[in-house]
């Protein structure tokens, strides 16, 4: 596992977790929405997605559906 999806609008915390997680040596991709984070989902699987539940587009019980509901995610750490 090195690959991470962090979900967050607000944009100093979400920078924040992605240096937490690039500090010990993870690759991090960022979403500002969930729409946006969805799209990467579709595209890129990530090992491990961090998610706020507050998004914008769609909230993050929504993307947490959507990611169970994918086959290539449907077991990714959430």
């Amino acid at each position: 596992m090195n690959n991470v999806l962090v979900v967050d609008d607000n944009i100093p915390l979400a920078e924040s977790v992605c240096e937490i997680f690039e500090d010990i040596g993870y690759t991090v991709n960022l979403a500002y929405d969930g729409i946006e984070g969805w799209e990467y989902i579709q595209h890129n699987t990530p090992d491990l997605i961090v998610s706020d539940i507050n998004i914008p587009k769609i909230n993050g019980y929504e993307l947490l559906q959507r990611v169970r509901s994918y086959q290539a995610s449907e077991t990714t750490p959430f």
